[in-house]
């Protein structure tokens, strides 16, 4: 076990993991002194056999159980193939969470990455009760402005934003490859980096206000326009992280993708691969002022 003190999007996290030098390693940018005032306090504990007890169930829902630990903590079980694999425990204002985990068979990535991976869980849920958003995007800054580009997985997120560091690399800086936070106050909101970014690990500890966010779509021809309220919400609905393991936090979830509506403009790029499809999306943005 080991202790690491981060800050991550405005949140003072203190990590007790099991492979310290493995997140030392993913937390690099993001590591600090020790904090005094901590927002989350994140443990990990990796045993044969999770031990759920009496507990009171209280919900169940595909496989995922949550139970009363007590009247401040709630406990929430996942199974695969019948077997409890990952426990994660919070208190209801998100400043402890404790994950406990198994190994297992057929599991997609080794240990020390499934609880690298666990963590982002607990980030997510203190993220949304503190107000914020973890948003699944390639975010760039571009001369101080973010620009945060979104996509069902495969369409070309990450492409296009490597692009503008390609065609641009003076004037832009790649925020986050996948994962991305956004931070609201009152007349704009902050895209941060957060340590969680997808399959590339390319992320940056910046902050800058986000501009736009544009969603991609794959066309022979390329054109950008401007989305109304109604689409604009249906891909921030589908596009922004909520909270699985405690569903008391929809309200939340749905107030964030509120004010992402309401402080930060929309845009649609129907687009190839191309130097002329970042030229299209950055003449519309300087057209409306955006950038």
């Amino acid at each position: 076990m080991g202790l690491i003190y981060s800050r991550i999007a405005d949140l003072n996290i203190k990590f007790d993991c099991c492979h310290k030098d493995y997140f030392k390693k993913r937390l690099a940018e993001y590591i600090v002194d020790n904090e005094e005032n901590i927002d989350l306090n994140l443990s990990f504990e990796i045993k044969d056999k999770i031990d759920i007890g009496n507990l009171e169930l209280l919900e169940k829902n595909n496989g995922i159980l949550l139970y009363k630990v007590d009247e401040n903590t709630r406990k929430v079980v996942i199974y695969n193939t019948g077997v409890p694999i990952k426990a994660y425990s919070y208190s209801k204002d998100h400043t402890y969470a404790h994950i406990e985990f198994i190994p297992y068979e057929k599991q997609l990535f080794p240990i020390l990455e499934r609880e690298y991976l666990y963590s982002l869980d607990a980030f997510n849920a203190k993220i949304l009760y503190s107000g914020g958003l973890c948003f699944h995007s390639s975010a760039i800054s571009f001369n101080g402005s973010g620009i945060a580009f979104s996509a069902i997985s495969g369409t070309g997120k990450s492409t296009h934003a490597s692009l503008w560091r390609k065609y641009f690399p003076d004037e832009t800086v790649h925020v986050n490859d996948d994962k991305p936070a956004l931070v609201f106050h009152e007349d704009y909101a902050m895209l941060h980096g957060t340590p969680w970014s997808g399959k590339t690990d390319i992320n940056t500890n910046i902050s800058v206000p986000l501009k736009a966010l544009v969603f991609i779509r794959q066309a022979a021809e390329n054109k950008a326009y401007k989305l109304d309220v109604k689409n604009s919400y249906f891909h921030v609905l589908n596009n922004a992280f909520k909270s699985y393991s405690d569903l008391s936090l929809d309200d939340k979830y749905i107030i964030a993708v509120e004010k992402v509506l309401k402080l930060v403009p929309c845009y649609m790029l129907e687009c190839n691969i191309s130097r002329e499809a970042v030229d299209t999306i950055k003449s519309r943005l300087e057209d409306d002022n955006v950038i």
